[in-house]
């Protein structure tokens, strides 16, 4: 058998080893399609979470601004009004003040003035959770998307 052909079980183990590799080869790159699918996928996902995370953030900080105007515009109004009721105590008296009359009473200026306490607080600070409900993305949310 010298020049005769390779023998049927050299010939179908190099099949089987050919057959192999390229099933290795084809498993090979299919889990690098899968892999790069898959990071591609987690990256949409990040940009559409950290998006998601900037648009909450931005709509907290905006609410947060609008409470803030809305304490500063109330603590003038209550300065406004204080300054009205000495206006028109000052006229009662007939204009006719001493300078100690003049002076707003220990604490009254104050009273009148400021903001009730913890108003200004309620009116701008964002209520306990309620930012982080609004800026935080929830559980699970950026791995659905």
């Amino acid at each position: 058998m010298n020049g005769s052909p390779e023998p049927l079980w050299e010939r179908r183990l190099m099949s089987a080893e050919s057959l192999r590799e390229r099933h290795l080869m084809s498993a090979e790159s299919l889990w690098e399609r899968h892999l790069k699918s898959a990071e591609s996928l987690w990256e949409r996902r990040l940009k559409s979470a950290e998006s998601l995370w900037e648009r909450r953030l931005m709509s907290a900080e905006s609410l947060w601004e609008r409470r803030l105007m809305s304490a500063e515009s109330q603590r003038e109004r209550h300065l406004m009004s204080a300054e009205s009721l000495w206006e028109s105590d000052h006229k009662v008296r007939g204009g006719h003040l001493d300078e100690r009359e003049s002076r707003v009473p220990v604490g009254e200026a104050l009273e009148e003035c400021r903001v009730p306490s913890g108003e200004a607080l309620e009116e701008c600070r964002v209520p306990v959770g309620e930012a982080l409900d609004e800026c935080r993305v929830p559980a699970g949310e950026a791995l659905d998307e």
